[in-house]
């Protein structure tokens, strides 16, 4: 087997166990860890070369009860699920700038969904999950690092003076 796939199959295999866990986590670790699995996975699907793929059977697609009892599962574990997003970065005409909603929960599961039946290809992610992640990455980021750390760190700095106030009063 290459070694690319092995490496990406690994990664896949961990990031399924992830979403799998019905142990609850801490929101902001699961989300950190979900944005870890899908840089790492994302850089490794790139890496695939184009034809190869991980066997000649055709997978056993997820069952469509079992997506939805595992995307409710992530919803219940993030910090946030909903989040806007333009819907074609790249805008072919003014309708498609458009802003829509989208769900981390959703694009968590699908990503899941596909790599869960254990069948890799790099056409798999450049036609469908990849786009996914694209989706989740940046959420995932201001849920860790960015805008939901900050209004976090905003909540307990107005918290903290608005005490202090009261003190001296």
């Amino acid at each position: 087997m290459h070694p690319a796939l092995v490496e990406f199959i690994t990664q896949a295999q961990s990031y399924c166990a992830l979403i799998e866990d019905p142990s609850p986590a801490d929101p902001q670790q699961f989300a950190h860890q979900c944005l870890g699995h899908l840089l790492r996975l994302s850089d490794l699907a790139m890496q695939l070369p184009p034809d190869l793929e991980s066997g000649d059977d055709q997978p056993v697609p997820v069952d469509p009860q079992q997506r939805k009892t595992v995307e409710a599962s992530i919803s219940k574990r993030l910090p946030a699920d909903c989040y806007w997003q333009v819907y074609h970065p790249l805008p072919l005409e003014q309708d498609d700038l458009e802003p829509c909603v989208g769900s981390l929960a959703d694009d968590l599961a699908d990503i899941w969904s596909d790599l869960k039946p254990g069948f890799a290809s790099r056409s798999s992610f450049e036609h469908h999950w990849g786009k996914h992640a694209a989706d989740a990455i940046p959420v995932l980021y201001s849920i860790c690092y960015g805008q939901q750390q900050r209004l976090s760190q905003d909540a307990n700095d107005i918290r903290r003076i608005s005490s202090s106030q009261r003190r001296r009063a």
